[in-house]
């Protein structure tokens, strides 16, 4: 069965009876129709319900609006009648907080307002809901029977039984591996520091790469990767240095010293191969987007600073797999933040753990602080700006749903960092709307 992915702000069609539509939502809502007659059907991820009319022209996908009524109008190119049609929606999470003032926020109640509306004005029936809530959710469209499968990023748990491993032996063992973990190249955490540095010379960087093979090997295999998007075949590291600039140079470094530890498969946290990966390389250029765009903190640290934010979840999936059915249940009996479940049933959250990690890589201490308190922003002392900066890509991320898993949607956006970086409601929106193409180089 080929599966095609409908990245957010886009929509797919298809009559192949062999082939399903899936899509991954946060606050945005996705729109399954499918014809049972004539067998054919559309997905649609939307971001936002509305949008200025010459950015609604130029992607009527991304929005309520336009989406809807494109979608319906291919199926009826397609072939289909508009009776025959029946739909299935689902996400619109709602941002967690404990603060009224950020009510305004709540994209996703208003893409589900927008949605139901519009599906209703086209005399289109909903066969199947799941909506609101502080969860994410997978959206599945199976084309040639038209079942529609959701799933929640945080499944019913049943109660965990007993462990022999106290909290505190875990909390011990994870500090003791968070201590341990670094990059498998003998040079790579070096050459991270200096590819963070403003002293960094060209000179600097290709002596030290070229010490060690196997960060040779990755620098290469990134420089020539779609992902930076070269024309030509590069062959070395100067060659890569003058092609791409010192910037553009410093986050394949980045990249390259780190690719080794991300997982794969990220079992524990729900996520779908590679999308640990896909969320921090996300998180990481909406990070700098943000950067750039207020203002605020260097972008190339803004950067940094978001792929490197979720550090700790790579020691909790590796070592603590047995104790981990404690964080499921509590997040979801008992409703908590991933972060205090984690902190309840471990001892120790991800994020402090990556601070330990950060820390123990000898990284600024501002990196060390944004990774410490990307949930936390309003901890930070000295790195109070880029803290906040990653805490809000991190909560767009979610929203988008790229790199869904058990945490998505599920921790608290602290509105101290939305008031400190002077971001409103209509800003939030920008945000949202400049997504495709800060995104749009690489596959999510």
């Amino acid at each position: 069965m080929k599966t095609k992915i409908v990245l957010p702000g886009e929509c797919e069609f298809s009559d192949n009876m062999t082939e399903c539509l899936e899509t991954y939502l946060g606050s945005c809502v996705g729109v399954a129709i499918h014809d049972p007659i004539i067998k054919t059907g559309g997905l649609l991820h939307i971001i936002l319900p509305d949008g200025p009319d010459y950015k609604k022209e130029a992607r009527p996908c991304y929005y309520a609006v336009t989406g809807i009524p494109h979608l319906v109008s291919g199926l009826e190119r397609m072939g289909s009648s508009r009776k025959n049609l029946t739909a299935s929606i689902a996400g619109g999470a709602h941002i967690n907080t404990m603060n009224p003032s950020c009510a305004s926020f709540n994209i996703g109640q208003r893409n589900i307002v927008m949605t139901e509306a519009l599906l209703a004005e086209f005399g289109i029936m909903v066969a199947q809901s799941s909506l609101g809530g502080n969860w994410g959710r997978g959206m599945r469209l199976d084309v040639g029977n038209g079942r529609v499968t959701i799933n929640s990023s945080r499944k019913e748990q049943v109660e965990p039984g007993s462990v022999d491993t106290t909290t505190c032996d875990v909390k011990q063992i994870l500090l003791q591996k968070a201590n341990e973990l670094q990059p498998s190249s003998k040079v790579a955490i070096r050459a991270l520091q200096l590819a963070n540095s403003s002293f960094a010379s060209f000179r600097d960087l290709t002596e030290l790469i070229l010490k060690d093979q196997v960060l040779a090997a990755n620098v290469m295999k990134l420089s020539n990767s779609a992902f930076f998007g070269s024309s030509r075949t590069i062959t070395n590291v100067s060659q890569a240095i003058n092609l791409f600039g010192m910037d553009r140079f410093k986050k394949i470094v980045i990249q390259s010293c780190v690719m080794d530890i991300y997982p794969i498969t990220f079992d524990r946290y729900g996520m779908e191969d590679g999308s640990f990966f896909h969320h921090s390389l996300a998180c990481a250029k909406i990070a700098e987007a943000i950067s750039r765009q207020i203002g605020i903190a260097e972008p190339e640290t803004a950067y940094l600073a978001g792929l490197l934010h979720d550090l700790g979840k790579i020691v909790i999936e590796r070592f603590a797999a047995a104790q981990f059915m404690f964080v499921l249940h509590k997040l979801s009996r008992k409703q908590m933040s991933c972060l205090q479940a984690e902190t309840d049933s471990l001892g120790i959250d991800h994020a402090a753990i990556g601070g330990i990690i950060s820390k123990k890589w000898q990284l600024p201490q501002e990196l060390v602080e944004a990774i410490a308190y990307h949930h936390k922003p309003q901890n930070a002392s000295i790195a109070n700006e880029l803290v906040s900066i990653v805490h809000v890509a991190n909560h767009i991320c979610n929203m988008l749903g790229i790199g869904l898993s058990t945490s998505t949607m599920g921790d608290e956006l602290e509105m101290s960092a939305i008031e400190l970086l002077k971001l409103d409601e209509k800003a939030v929106e920008g945000l949202l709307d400049i997504m495709p193409e800060i995104l749009q180089s690489h596959d999510f």
